[in-house]
């Protein structure tokens, strides 16, 4: 069962990437301002599909709080410095940057999970990075720029944020609160932290962005709630971490069919090979 949340949430996710990418395409968008509605209308597909599922808070919600507090200070971060590295580099480029999510999940999953690191996994990381620094490389010389630090940044956000899901949702009845809680909460603090964005929301929607953000956001929630899923349902959250990585092949490739991101196609290939290779062997 939790192999098919899993591949449904792999499908998702990289169609919500290319889908980001061509939201941001237009240089006056601003990254915070993407980042606040998207969780936003996230929350509500989500807080639809809850109410019918059934919103049901664990009794021991209270000892929890410090974990959902943490998972709203990672997904907040992580999801600007997402937009922020898509408004800047290619989608396909950023996959492969994303692909070091698996490094600190695994390593998150080690030091508080309790799951196992073996020496085929220190080879996994090893290839992860590699493929990370090809497509980096450009005219015999590694740019780190902008575009690229604020990709690992958000794969480091999101990679810790993972394994402290897993240790959450165990405690709910139904995944679907607890993902809706996680949408939810980093919308709200990034309105409170960012109120002049929130204020210049009206201004920046029109009928057709407003539908294109909302497939997005039903197309992302379906992710999240299904990789929740597949956690809830016995899959380890290295192991999920790990497969999940198949993504990175399904998102360069549709970055190269529909964004027509062709320049370094190789690098971009290859390095989206031996990233998948080095997290299926951190798994």
């Amino acid at each position: 069962m939790w192999q098919l949340f899993l591949i449904i949430s792999i499908i998702a996710n990289s169609f919500s990437t290319v889908l980001q990418k061509v939201l941001l395409k237009n240089n006056k968008s601003d990254p915070i301002t993407y980042a606040i509605v998207f969780e936003f209308l996230c929350a509500i597909a989500i807080g639809i599909y809850a109410f019918f599922e059934g919103f049901i808070l664990p009794k021991d919600i209270i000892t929890l709080l410090p974990n959902i507090l943490l998972a709203t200070i990672l997904y907040s971060a992580g999801n600007i410095f997402l937009f922020k590295s898509l408004k800047l580099i290619d989608a396909s480029e950023f996959t492969v940057l994303f692909v070091t999510r698996g490094i600190w999940i695994i390593i998150t999953a080690v030091l508080f999970l309790h799951e196992r690191f073996s020496y085929m996994q220190d080879a996994g990381t090893a290839l992860v990075l590699l493929g990370v620094i090809l497509v980096t490389i450009r005219k015999h010389a590694i740019q780190m720029n902008r575009g690229v630090w604020y990709g690992l940044l958000s794969a480091f956000f999101f990679g810790v944020a993972f394994p402290n899901d897993g240790y959450v949702v165990t405690h709910f009845t139904h995944p679907v609160t607890y993902s809706f809680i996680i949408f939810i909460l980093p919308a709200l603090a990034l309105m409170a932290v960012y109120p002049k964005k929130t204020i210049a929301i009206p201004n920046m929607m029109n009928k057709a962005l407003l539908v294109r953000i909302i497939i997005l956001s039903i197309i992302y929630a379906i992710f999240g709630v299904t990789i929740l899923l597949a956690y809830k349902y016995g899959g380890d959250a290295s192991q999920i971490g790990a497969i999940s990585q198949i993504s990175t092949i399904i998102t360069v490739l549709l970055s190269i069919i529909f964004l027509k991101e062709t320049s370094d196609l190789w690098k971009k290939v290859i390095g989206a090979l031996l990233g998948f290779l080095g997290v299926i062997l951190i798994k």
